[in-house]
């Protein structure tokens, strides 16, 4: 991929904007760096979204992974929390892998909740996890449908 040697930064909407001035690959990763300044205060990570606007096929937009300009943020986040699903096609069965990596280690009986997995057909219940993981949440979790929320208990039962 080419990008100019600039993009089109705008601090009050949190927008970077590159231009290709060449053919960006679908079958290559693409790694641009851009340095920006951390906030002076404490702040939570955000939140970042990509999208392309593209003469041949639009990209929509999707929620980035990773964390990024979380200045001196108070203890007790994510190192990591990533999600992936095995399938997108319509009213097929799709595993979610959820990757998470507190910044604080987890004790018996603490709660994770996920909220914002909605759009699903699967009822409120217990589901099974699977991975190698689950057993340190006791290999269920309780789901609610309507808000899209996993709840997880560290060593027992969801």
């Amino acid at each position: 991929a080419t990008f100019g040697s600039t993009g089109q930064w705008v601090q009050s909407t949190g927008t970077l904007t590159l231009t290709a001035t060449g053919a960006v690959s679908s079958s290559a990763n693409t790694v641009i760096t851009v340095t920006l300044r951390n906030p002076v205060s404490a702040t939570s990570a955000k939140a970042v979204a990509i999208s392309a606007a593209s003469t041949l096929t639009p990209i929509r937009s999707q929620t980035m992974s990773g964390t990024i300009l979380s200045a001196a943020t108070a203890p007790g986040g994510w190192t990591q929390k990533t999600l992936s699903e095995s399938d997108n096609d319509k009213g097929q069965f799709n595993t979610i892998t959820i990757t998470l990596e507190p910044s604080a280690s987890q004790s018996n009986l603490d709660v994770v909740t996920i909220i914002g997995l909605t759009g699903t057909q699967l009822s409120d219940q217990t589901v099974n996890l699977g991975g190698a993981a689950a057993g340190n949440f006791g290999s269920t979790g309780a789901w609610t449908r309507n808000t899209g929320t996993l709840v997880l208990t560290v060593g027992g039962a969801g």
